[in-house]
């Protein structure tokens, strides 16, 4: 696993170890990252369900202003700040060692308007639909962000959760990535 583009290109990153942790391969990051390639520079980015961190330091490696990770597990938080700090990229990152429903719930209460969201929970949880939800309930997204969901093809995503419709959907043997943006009215 490493940084596919930008400033920090080519570094490696590390994944913490365990069962619960699947990292994003470079063919699906390559795929995601193609499509919202013009979107990333300046962009607000949240990386919930974070992991090694690799989507969000992706998106500071090509230029974006700030990323922030929500995360749960303290060893995925030591993993994330390590890479972080090979990539020389911590200055415009923000860290909350919290379960995603209180990091998402502490962004809103911010005021953090996010251009992009990157979500990757574990597949057996079923958790991608509820989150999404969870994001319409506490609206942290700009008007034309956008949703990035990782999830097992078994997962079936429904066309519209909560203020989100999915415009987009790939997949890459058994993951799936849906991306959604909110409902025009």
């Amino acid at each position: 696993m490493r940084v596919i583009a930008g400033n920090a290109k080519g570094h490696p990153l590390r994944a913490p170890k365990g069962e619960t942790v699947r990292p994003t391969t470079d063919r699906v990051k390559e795929g995601i990252f193609s499509s919202i390639q013009q979107r990333i520079p300046s962009s607000i980015v949240v990386d919930l369900f974070a992991g090694s961190g690799s989507l969000g330091i992706e998106c500071l490696s090509r230029g974006a202003s700030h990323s922030y990770f929500v995360e749960w597990f303290a060893d995925h938080v030591r993993c994330i700040q390590e890479n972080l700090h090979k990539t020389k990229l911590t200055e415009n990152a923000t860290i909350f060692q919290k379960e995603v429903t209180e990091g998402i719930r502490w962004i809103y209460q911010q005021g953090i308007k996010a251009d992009l969201v990157f979500m990757d929970p574990p597949y057996q949880k079923q958790l991608t639909e509820s989150t999404i939800e969870l994001l319409s309930q506490y609206d942290i997204m700009r008007k034309n962000g956008i949703i990035v969901a990782e999830h097992g093809k078994s997962e079936i995503l429904p066309e519209k959760a909560g203020i989100f419709l999915r415009f987009k959907q790939k997949k890459y043997g058994d993951i799936m990535i849906s991306y959604y943006r909110k409902e025009e009215m």
